[in-house]
């Protein structure tokens, strides 16, 4: 069954409210072993990187970035899930160092090259094609920059069968 954008908001807008108690904290263990790391080697080799967020959701990962020195732009189509990341980014001190926009990461309101890295986390399982929105991530990316995708795989999914395939040749 194909879902479609509006679809996909009004999931969103349902789950905004128990979003974190639910997905976010089953996720966490990810972000410290995968993400943090991540994220500290890239504030390593560019200093207070400029980085962009898709999907931002609640906006656990760009208060990550935001806590390890980066500068965020962080970009989501569900205002209600907007409204969460902002409360988040200022209970945590960090607001100022991230913006929040309404936005499809289809089609991204930036010029071409202008983040040091972006972040794709536990969206692509949302999209039926992938491909329009890694390919504004790729735009967006300044040359050198880097793309840190994460995805909840279930076995048999297309985004886990693309994974699982890349992953075997390695």
């Amino acid at each position: 069954m194909q879902i479609t954008k509006q679809q996909d908001i009004e999931y969103h807008r349902v789950a905004a409210a128990k979003y974190d108690t639910g997905v976010t904290r089953y996720y966490r263990f990810y972000h410290r072993y995968s993400l943090h790391p991540w994220i500290k080697r890239l504030s390593a080799r560019i200093p207070a990187p400029c980085a962009l967020d898709i999907g931002t959701g609640t906006g656990v990962a760009a208060c990550d970035l935001a806590y390890f020195g980066c500068q965020v732009n962080a970009v989501d189509h569900s205002p209600e899930m907007l409204a969460i990341a902002k409360e988040r980014a200022l209970s945590m001190g960090l607001s100022s160092r991230i913006t929040f926009t309404l936005g499809d990461g289809e089609k991204l309101d930036f010029s071409d090259a202008s983040f040091d890295a972006v972040v794709v986390q536990g969206v692509l399982h949302h999209l039926d094609d992938w491909g329009p929105l890694l390919c504004e991530a790729v735009r967006v990316l300044r040359p050198g920059g880097e793309i840190y995708v994460s995805e909840p795989c279930i076995e048999g999914t297309p985004i886990s069968n693309f994974i699982n395939g890349i992953t075997s040749r390695i």
